[in-house]
């Protein structure tokens, strides 16, 4: 019996044993080590867990770890050295992205990031020498953007103009962009293009008060002072002051709350509501008045430069800016037929800068002198000619001019002595002839 119970056991002990074997190579298998490739995915995982609760050093810490474990995978040492710069370590986080770039030339992350960093330090040519490259690669909004940036502050205006044109045209959007474009556009006189960039600002709904008071200033160079005038009915509205998408100019007379009105797309209008947003600066005020003078307003010109004057004879102010203002206020008290006060600010004007405004003094005696022939004082007209030649008195119009009026006048010698003047100061002009024959004739008195 026992023999038969040995012959039988004997093949349960072998499927056991087997059965045994085959749970020891289960076991083998699921505990097999993980490949590094998935060490390091796995410590990637954790660090961007970290890195998007802000635990940016916590977050280094696993990057690094993936980034040893995968060192050919550029995600790992990416956001390696962003964990890195969030946390404060630059330097090292610089030294990791040029690593990237040096490897990869066309990873715009990358460039940004090291130009962001090369913008907070000022450091403008090497932020150009950093990205520049990367435009072969990549044309990048963001790219144009820093580079127009630093190549403003260099400044390397032509360069910055460029590349902020690219970048507006590759974001429309950037209304950032479109100040900084429109400044340029401005510092180089190119007063429509820059008007149209400042708009663009507006429309976007970044309307600073300083946007206007330069958008204010590029519609004044284009001679845009009024805009197109219109009539608008505005309840208790006052003239001189911003009203919604308009400016009020004058009451209508005879219409109640009825003003002409100059559109948004007016200096008028910019330049007030750059006053109204809050800015008092003497030079916006001066361009107010200058305005005014401009669309041919002499009071409302005339009234603002009064206003102004205490301040432009302060010291403080550069002479060049006094003698500016004083030849605008000059200019209005003309347009209002004070030739007295208009003379005063033109002495003014000479002395403060006489270097540029000493020709305009023979001018400004003839100018007199026409509207005094256009009123018919004939003894002022010859008055302001006869001054004109005490500043210059070897120009032979001049004394043509006087021994013309002289024989209107029928002051036939003194017509005589000015015409042979003329002669003595031009022997060869081509009336000679026609001169001489007039001092034959009015010589004899015929």
């Amino acid at each position: 019996m026992n023999k038969y119970r040995i012959i039988i056991l004997l093949p349960l002990a072998i499927m056991c044993f087997a059965a045994c074997a085959t749970a020891d190579n289960a076991t083998t298998e699921t505990t097999t080590e993980p490949t590094k490739e998935q060490k390091a995915e796995e410590a990637y995982q954790q660090g961007r867990r970290l890195f998007f609760t802000e635990k940016y050093k916590e977050a280094a810490e696993r990057f690094r770890e993936a980034a040893e474990q995968d060192p050919d995978k550029t995600v790992y040492r990416l956001f390696l050295a962003k964990a890195l710069r969030n946390s404060g370590d630059e330097k090292e986080a610089e030294t990791i992205f040029l690593e990237i770039l040096k490897s990869n030339p066309d990873h715009v992350e990358a460039g940004i990031a090291v130009a962001e960093m090369y913008e907070k330090a000022g450091k403008w040519k090497e932020l150009i020498a950093l990205l520049k490259p990367i435009l072969e690669y990549r044309h990048d909004y963001a790219v144009y953007h820093m580079l127009a940036k630093a190549y403003y502050n260099l400044p390397d205006l032509k360069q910055a103009r460029t590349h902020y044109e690219k970048a507006v045209e590759l974001n429309p959007q950037a209304a950032e962009d479109l100040y900084e474009l429109g400044n340029i556009y401005l510092g180089e006189s190119r007063y429509a293009l820059a008007a149209e960039a400042y708009e663009r600002c507006l429309a976007l709904g970044h309307g600073s008060a300083f946007l206007h008071y330069k958008l204010a200033s590029a519609y004044s160079n284009l001679r845009n002072y009024l805009g197109a005038i219109s009539t608008r009915v505005v309840s208790g509205g006052k003239p001189d002051t911003i009203s919604g998408d308009v400016y009020l100019i004058d009451a209508v007379p005879g219409k109640q709350d009825t003003f002409y009105v100059a559109p948004s797309k007016s200096a008028i209008y910019q330049a007030n509501k750059a006053i109204a947003m809050g800015i008092d600066e003497l030079d916006l005020k001066f361009l107010c008045a200058n305005i005014w003078l401009g669309a041919g307003r002499f009071q409302k010109a005339h009234e603002r430069y009064t206003a102004l004057e205490e301040k432009y004879t302060n010291g403080e102010i550069d002479k060049s800016d006094r003698a500016l203002f004083y030849h605008q206020f000059a200019e209005a008290a003309f347009g209002l037929d004070l030739f007295d006060e208009f003379l005063k600010h033109t002495a003014k004007t000479i002395e403060l800068d006489a270097a540029t405004y000493k020709p305009l003094l023979v001018n400004a005696y003839l100018r007199v002198a026409e509207r005094k022939n256009r009123d018919g004082d004939m003894a002022g007209y010859v008055e302001y000619i006869k001054k004109a030649i005490a500043e210059k008195p070897d120009v032979a119009s001049l004394h043509l001019m006087l021994a013309n009026a002289y024989r209107d006048m029928q002051d036939f010698a003194g017509a005589v002595r000015h015409w042979r003047l003329v002669l003595e100061i031009e022997p060869d002009r081509s009336d000679r002839i026609e001169l001489l024959n007039l001092i034959r004739q009015y010589s004899t008195g015929q």
